[in-house]
């Protein structure tokens, strides 16, 4: 039987970890499987027209969406905010505006709710109003494209449009009887008109709900729904 000294046995020892640690590092370069295609239809659009920063993973709630014609030519585009923290920053998220081939026309950074249409626009395309920081901005088509960085461009000023929309649910007969509580809600649909605002109160009579109220300055018309408050 062939004996060996503690020197060499230690040394026969290091060669075979180093051996081993060589194997394990050759099996883990194996390239990984490639991940199958979305099947949601917006996140197809996405991913074959957007780069996803590392660490990325398609969801199904990282992004809202809304159609809305921006040109008039009676065909939709389609507006999309991510809402995943690799798209999300201080200021505000990313959004993409495809047009109606479905093709990305405009990147905007730094963006969030609500993110409204303009009654006027430029090259008969439609102003955008976005929230940016804690300001509302203007993006204005300026004949190929919409500005990419909505925090230097113009403040919109919706002051007077809330007064009316405020006065037009303080004067209603739902709020009349018996509400309060009314404050303002950011949350409405992506590419509403600029002229709608949304607010919520409470009722002595049903405590356990709060009323929405969607009201729309120009036209004078306020409507009415309910969500019941959860109660863990």
């Amino acid at each position: 039987m062939f004996n060996m000294d503690r020197k060499t046995k230690f040394s026969y020892a290091f060669l075979l970890s180093i051996l081993v640690l060589l194997t394990g590092c050759q099996t883990s370069s194996t390239p990984a499987a490639p991940i199958d295609p979305p099947n949601d239809p917006i996140l197809k659009i996405l991913f074959d027209q957007v780069t996803f920063p590392e660490g990325f993973t398609a969801k199904s709630d990282a992004f809202v969406y809304a159609y809305a014609d921006l040109n008039g030519d009676n065909e939709d585009e389609l507006f999309v905010l991510m809402q995943d923290a690799h798209f999300c920053e201080a200021e505000g998220c990313t959004g993409y505006l495809f047009d109606s081939s479905k093709q990305l026309l405009a990147t905007f950074t730094s963006i969030k709710r609500p993110i409204l249409l303009s009654r006027t626009g430029n090259y008969q395309w439609k102003n955008i109003v976005v929230a940016s920081g804690n300001s509302l901005r203007l993006l204005r088509y300026d004949g190929q494209n919409y500005p990419f960085d909505a925090t230097s461009e113009p403040i919109f000023n919706r002051k007077s449009g809330k007064a009316i929309a405020h006065k037009l649910v303080v004067n209603s007969d739902l709020y009349q009887d018996g509400g309060y509580q009314l404050s303002e809600r950011s949350d409405l649909p992506i590419l509403a008109p600029v002229e709608q605002f949304k607010f919520q109160f409470k009722r002595e009579s049903d405590s356990n709900s709060v009323f929405i109220a969607t009201a729309n300055a120009i036209t004078g018309n306020v409507f009415f729904n309910k969500e019941v408050i959860k109660v863990d």
